[in-house]
């Protein structure tokens, strides 16, 4: 039987955030503070219907089961066991009412780090390149540049809402291989291994609300931490590569 090859995040040291947008107005939305985060249940459309790959039905499954490791699935009193012919996907309602930011992380292994020079050499910047894929997601780029800050202002954000807060690189799993389970909202941070070229990581807000409406956390200025760009100058401008 093949192995399980999901992707675990390794021990990394985040350099840049970036975050992709559409629209020149959604920059300046988000360089004047607005973290908008929608909520989990919108990244679960039909993906047939979006090309940029923000969208993904299999958003926060709690399990991913290969019909071939299942001994017995009994619904309702029907064995349907032998009718399986693929994965057997498992979902919490109460998981699509998260709200989720979306955000590229620029990032290096500690020990790829652990002998850097102070300025990162260009072979070592041509690692951290953008793909081409990524340009579909918008073509306008916002770089957070001190992550650190980011991340403390928008927990001291919601901190002040009163609202709950996870964030962390995404893992991915082969869907033909992987079986295996998430369980609360660990689940937010699984995707299948196709959108791995998004390199992502995420923030998870729990708002203690259901409703379908996204969340528009205002953190305060961020211009000081951020550079903008168009996203097809990012390589050269940004990277030097």
């Amino acid at each position: 039987m093949p192995r399980d090859r999901s992707r675990r995040a390794p021990e990394i040291m985040i350099l840049f955030l970036v975050k992709f947008l559409t629209k020149e107005a959604y920059v300046q939305d988000l360089l004047d503070g607005k973290i908008h985060a929608k909520r989990l249940s919108w990244f679960k459309q039909m993906e047939d219907e979006d090309a940029s790959g923000r969208l993904d039905r299999h958003e926060g499954a709690i399990a991913w089961h290969q019909p071939d490791r299942i001994s017995s699935l009994v619904i309702n009193g029907w064995n349907l066991t032998p009718d399986l012919a693929g994965p057997v996907e498992m979902h919490w309602n109460w998981l699509n009412y998260l709200n989720i930011y979306c955000t590229y992380a620029g990032c290096l292994t500690k020990d790829e780090l652990k002998h850097m020079p102070e300025e990162i050499p260009i072979g070592t910047r041509s690692q951290l390149a953008f793909p081409g894929s990524c340009f579909s997601l918008g073509q306008y780029a916002v770089v957070i540049n001190n992550v650190s800050e980011f991340i403390r202002r928008i927990g001291k954000a919601v901190t002040a809402n009163d609202y709950r807060m996870r964030c962390a690189g995404v893992n991915y799993y082969n869907p033909d291989i992987y079986h295996g389970h998430h369980f609360d909202v660990e689940a937010a941070f699984w995707k299948q291994d196709r959108y791995s070229y998004q390199r992502e990581y995420r923030f998870v807000i729990d708002t203690r609300t259901v409703g379908d409406d996204p969340l528009i956390l205002n953190i305060g200025d961020i211009r000081d931490i951020t550079l903008a760009f168009r996203t097809s100058e990012l390589n050269n401008k940004f990277l030097g590569v």
